[in-house]
């Protein structure tokens, strides 16, 4: 049943939801006359939310239905199909009447269209103040009100002409900052591609002539605006007055900017921090934690937090060798991970703290009960167990595990040219710092140093470290 989409839909809804479908269903409205699908619901939900895989099953709910008849799994594909229908229809009206501004907008439309000139004057001011009830100042508030004085001079136009034309410049002024918004936007998501994630070269039309234009006209005033411009800049440049600004701005202003626009401004920070950091600049490195942290506290993830990212926070802690916090981290945060990972998740996080305690065969324990896929997590288990190898003094195994490491580097061709790169450099650093402690090879310890300070190669920190003690 794992694959029947009505089934895959139900599974996301909550109680509440369930109540609310239910009476969607019943609603003459929306189901003309098909009562046999509300009792296929109510017999289904009973197994909500998991639903049993087995035919037997889908068995028990058609008998339900139909005592006297033999199971037929086309028909309960059908009833399921049915089902689906009615579930889109009931998601389309939930985001429907969630937006109450975009409701109302109708309203005036069917108001105007009426003739109903007075109704339609108390219902505009009534969605002028409920958009400013609004904590958003973003390109959403833009256009509604941009479309809002569309409507109010339109209206006016036939009746009061004044009126109208004393609204032509407000529209215009929030037409351009909507427009002016968009183009920000894809400008910012383009670069971002290109600059941290290594992706191809993307047309920006206008850049030049848009990025003039808001500096002439004083469009930089606006807070929002002014974000995306330092998003952009930092995507593009290598700028810390603008990332510091960006950090400042957004704690003064985020509450105009929606979820999704506030992910964008900290991926983008993080990136930034991480690149800078890497670099050896001063500072960069806790702002990754911190920025990191508040990605977290403010709920800027999706259903549950990234593995990847609860990995980079718990390693971020013991570099600074803030153990109390990182035991609190872990003791709050575990249970927004999800849980079909949260074993291999954490076992890795225990395994890293093993080895910050010099605690290696414990480390290795946690990380022989990992099995997990993501290249990237995957990679860390090998960097992790390299590095224990090494400190054990396992020479050997360390040379097998480097030789299958870039045989698998060479074979997987969806991994990103930069990824592979920084694991390649940490290999060939390893390699040979390997060789002259066990003394298979004499190599200067400056040459190995000059090697890394003109590269950037995972476990950097680690590998400086190691340099040192040689």
């Amino acid at each position: 049943m794992e694959k029947i989409k009505a089934i895959s839909v139900l599974k996301t809804f909550t109680k509440k939801e369930l109540g609310k479908f239910e009476d969607f269903l019943n609603s003459p409205y929306f189901n003309k006359g098909k009562k046999y699908i509300i009792r296929f619901y109510k017999e289904l939900i009973r197994y909500h939310p998991l639903y049993d895989e087995a035919n037997s099953i889908k068995e028990k709910i058609y008998a339900k239905l139909y005592p006297k008849e033999k199971y037929s799994d086309e028909r309960f594909r059908k009833l399921t199909s049915e089902l689906y229908k009615f579930q889109t229809d009931f998601l389309a009206v939930e985001a429907y009447v969630s937006g109450e501004i975009d409701m109302k907008d109708n309203v005036l439309f069917q108001l105007n269209e009426r003739k109903l000139g007075n109704i339609f004057e108390l219902e505009l001011r009534k969605s002028y103040e409920e958009l400013e009830k609004t904590d958003l100042r973003n390109d959403y508030y833009n256009k509604k009100m941009y479309e809002l004085i569309s409507k109010e001079k339109f209206f006016y136009f036939q009746r009061k002409r004044s009126n109208a034309l004393n609204k032509y410049d407000t529209e215009m002024e929030y037409f351009l900052k909507y427009s002016l918004s968009l183009l920000l936007s894809k400008y910012i998501e383009r670069s971002m591609e290109n600059r941290f994630f290594k992706s191809q070269e993307f047309e920006l039309p206008l850049f030049d002539e848009i990025i003039s234009y808001l500096k002439k006209n004083e469009f930089l005033n606006d807070p929002v605006i002014y974000i995306l411009y330092l998003q952009l800049i930092l995507c593009r440049s290598d700028d810390d007055d603008s990332f510091f600004k960006l950090r400042k701005l957004l704690h003064k202003e985020e509450k105009k900017l929606d979820k999704n626009q506030l992910k964008i401004s900290y991926t983008i920070l993080a990136n930034y921090a991480v690149e800078r950091s890497e670099k050896g600049l001063p500072g960069f490195l806790e702002e990754i934690l911190n920025i990191n942290l508040e990605i977290i506290k403010k709920r800027l993830i999706e259903q549950y937090i990234s593995g990847f990212l609860f990995i980079n926070i718990v390693t971020m802690f013991m570099k600074f060798k803030k153990l109390k916090e990182l035991e609190k981290f872990i003791k709050e945060n575990s249970d927004l991970l999800n849980p079909d990972i949260k074993g291999t998740i954490l076992n890795f996080c225990y395994a890293s703290i093993a080895f910050h305690n010099s605690d290696h065969e414990k480390a290795l324990s946690h990380l022989s009960k990992i099995n997990f896929d993501h290249y990237q997590l995957k990679f860390q288990i090998k960097n992790l167990t390299l590095k224990i190898y090494y400190e054990q003094g396992q020479y050997e195994a360390i040379f097998s595990l480097i030789d299958s490491y870039k045989h698998i580097l060479k074979r997987e061709s969806d991994i990103p040219g930069s990824i592979k790169k920084t694991i390649l450099d940490f290999l060939k650093i390893l390699k040979e710092l390997t060789e002259k402690r066990s003394g298979k090879k004499k190599i200067d310890r400056h040459i190995l140093s000059k090697e890394l300070k003109n590269s950037l190669p995972a476990e950097k920190q680690w590998l400086t470290e190691k340099i040192i003690e040689i």
